[in-house]
């Protein structure tokens, strides 16, 4: 039992924390009123609490084994140890690029081929060194004080906290919810648009309910289209250029990232690549298209 409160606050401190590093998203974003500044703070309420509580589920079958009840405050300390760099991470990265870690992000920093665009430096890896080993140093350190304070005092605490914070923190979860997807089905974007600096932000919507079981009318926006009749139907359908005199062929070429391993003349046999001092000419053989915008938007393709 004593290990268990100890994970306990151990749990409700990095949520604290968690919370606070989140917060700094908001600078991003700009002209807060005061209703989307505090539904804002809801939101990065609820997402932190959500995140912890996938957490706490997972760990909590070691809270009620005696032989794992410490293992479970050192594992605990690594996940969120983990949770808090990569928030700080994120908070530079969106201020940079104005986009989340995300899948594209991973994969270019997993790729064998990163270090070819990306010159980091000795200083930031040595900086991302310290911060982690600092980070779990302070977690020791919030351990063995739990460790060393008397079990009557850390159940009082406990007791406390669950009795004064349950409550709205539940209250809040449900309002920022409901409250986003009555916004989000009013469209108001002015609104909507501050939640996108939370990270890992899930947000609720209900148009669909209210469509089916409300008979809520939602305005149509247009959005862009490619023409049904065009002969372009990339990626579902094979490209197949006819030769035409009457008509010139013009593309677009688009890319959010080009490795130099992937492109050979088996993956890519309409392009050819020539090294020199680091200096890479693309020769087009005939008309392509590329076809990776993804969720970043248009790239262009950059060329030293």
């Amino acid at each position: 039992m004593i290990k268990s409160i100890n994970f306990s606050l151990f749990f409700k401190i990095n949520l604290a924390l968690s919370t606070i590093i989140a917060l700094f998203f908001m600078q991003y974003n700009s002209n807060y009123t005061i209703i989307e500044a505090i539904l804002t703070i809801f939101g990065i309420i609820s997402t932190t609490l959500t995140l912890y509580i996938i957490i706490y589920i997972i760990l909590f079958p070691f809270t009620i084994m005696k032989w794992s009840r410490n293992f479970v405050l050192y594992l605990s300390l690594i996940i969120f140890t983990i949770i808090n760099i990569s928030m700080i991470m994120d908070i530079f990265i969106y201020r940079l690029y104005k986009f989340h870690i995300n899948a594209m992000v991973l994969n270019i920093l997993s790729s064998p081929d990163a270090l070819d665009s990306i010159q980091i430096g000795i200083f930031p890896i040595a900086l991302f060194i310290l911060s982690i080993l600092g980070f779990m140093v302070g977690q020791i350190f919030i351990i063995k004080k739990l460790q060393n304070i008397d079990i009557k005092i850390k159940r009082a605490i406990n007791r406390k906290i669950n009795r004064y914070i349950t409550t709205p923190l539940i209250l809040i979860v449900m309002s920022e919810k409901v409250t986003y997807g009555m916004v989000s089905l009013y469209e108001n974007n002015n609104i909507v648009s501050k939640f996108q600096v939370i990270p890992l932000y899930q947000p609720l919507t209900f148009s669909k309910f209210a469509v089916k079981y409300f008979g809520y009318d939602i305005e149509k926006q247009q959005n862009n289209t490619i023409d049904k009749n065009s002969k372009l139907n990339y990626p579902h359908s094979n490209i197949e250029i006819k030769p035409n005199p009457n008509k010139i062929n013009i593309f677009i070429f688009a890319s959010d990232a080009v490795r130099a391993s992937i492109v050979t003349p088996k993956i890519a046999p309409n392009i050819n690549i020539s090294i020199d001092l680091n200096k890479i000419q693309l020769y087009l053989k005939t008309i392509i298209v590329v076809e990776m915008l993804q969720d970043l938007g248009f790239f262009h393709l950059c060329m030293d």
